[in-house]
């Protein structure tokens, strides 16, 4: 809730999910922020605040989020600091693409009886202009989830 304000959201109308019907709502930043750039020697992590563009797909009867696109909003230029530049090389980089899919599935334990919504698969792609890695790709998919319930005492 108290970021709401930094996105709009508009109805996208009815679809379906892994055989389930969903609602399609879209949404985006309201105003792009200044890159978040941190680096570490050659590695760099970048947050883009207020670039977000993206679909949620939700249940409509127990509104649970079924799967989460995002992406970005145009392109993003990163000054590449002199340190971190290679002989010859552009002195910034240009992101072109940060794309991520997430779906998600009830996942049901025992002792105690509960289901969770948790993540089945998270698709990533990047696209960096003039970046070390230019294109990346990244598909992982998650089962054979376990619980591990512990206790706890109070010693006064």
């Amino acid at each position: 809730p108290d970021r709401r304000e930094k996105f709009i959201f508009k109805a996208a109308g009815l679809g379906r999910i892994d055989g389930r019907a969903a609602v399609m709502i879209d949404y985006r930043s309201v105003k792009p922020e200044e890159p978040k750039v941190e680096w570490k020697e050659e590695c760099v992590s970048i947050d883009l605040p207020g670039r977000a563009r993206g679909r949620i797909w939700a249940d409509p009867e127990t509104a649970e989020i079924l799967r989460l696109d995002e992406g970005i909003i145009g392109l993003v230029d990163i000054a590449v600091p002199r340190k971190q530049q290679r002989m010859g090389a552009s002195s910034y980089m240009t992101i072109e693409r940060a794309d991520s899919s997430i779906r998600y599935r009830r996942v049901p334990f025992t002792d105690p009886d509960e289901t969770l919504l948790l993540p089945s698969s998270i698709e990533t792609t990047t696209i960096v202009r003039n970046s070390g890695s230019p294109r990346v790709r990244i598909s992982q998919t998650f089962g054979n989830y376990r619980r591990f319930v512990t206790g706890s005492r109070i010693v006064p």
